[in-house]
């Protein structure tokens, strides 16, 4: 479904590649870790840079967890196919994808991962550990001021359940504003 599901016609079908690899830095450990602070104002390198930075210190952290290796490694793909998928499906709205507020459940997964690696990389004396709980600490921080997104529009889902369970064609709106999911129910 990932592939083939076709996508809604977008206005402007280019893809800027630069963003695909600047998207996971900008909601994975910016998002975690710099909070609010991260926008998608940030520059294109520093995005990049940042998701370098984030794929390295996961796999050198993993590396520090021994006894955990295989069960990180396979978070670690979940997550990646989890990311790769939303950079595949999202490729025409990356710009708005690596800003707050648009699209944040499909990065919920991939955060967890990193978070669970640092809880793991945290026991302990050494230096991995406390970078790990530097980290932590530092995501708990830059968080606290905003621990929930801004809600996103009502579009008025009670407006159309009652179409729904009567069968009748309807188009629901949905989130992000000018987005439909038209429902007919007889084909």
């Amino acid at each position: 479904m990932i592939i083939t599901h076709p996508l809604p016609p977008e206005a402007d079908p280019t893809i800027d590649a630069a963003w695909i690899f600047a998207v996971p830095g900008a909601r994975l450990a910016g998002s975690l870790f710099a909070g609010a602070f991260v926008l998608k104002s940030t520059s294109v390198p520093v995005l990049v840079l940042l998701s370098a930075v984030t794929l390295i210190g996961a796999h050198r952290l993993a590396k520090h967890l021994r006894h955990l290796q295989t069960e990180f490694y396979v978070l670690l793909a979940g997550g990646l196919f989890l990311l790769l998928s939303v950079l595949f499906r999202g490729r025409h709205v990356l710009t708005e994808l690596a800003g707050a507020g648009y699209g944040s459940r499909y990065f919920y997964a991939p955060q967890l991962v990193l978070l669970w690696l640092l809880v793991e990389s945290a026991a302990g004396p050494s230096r991995p550990a406390w970078i790990a709980r530097s980290l932590l600490v530092a995501a708990l921080c830059t968080n606290l001021p905003r621990l929930r997104e801004p809600a996103l529009t009502d579009l008025h889902w009670e407006n159309y359940a009652p179409r729904i369970q009567a069968n009748e064609n309807v188009v629901i709106p949905i989130n992000p504003e000018g987005w439909s999911i038209p429902l007919h129910p007889g084909k």
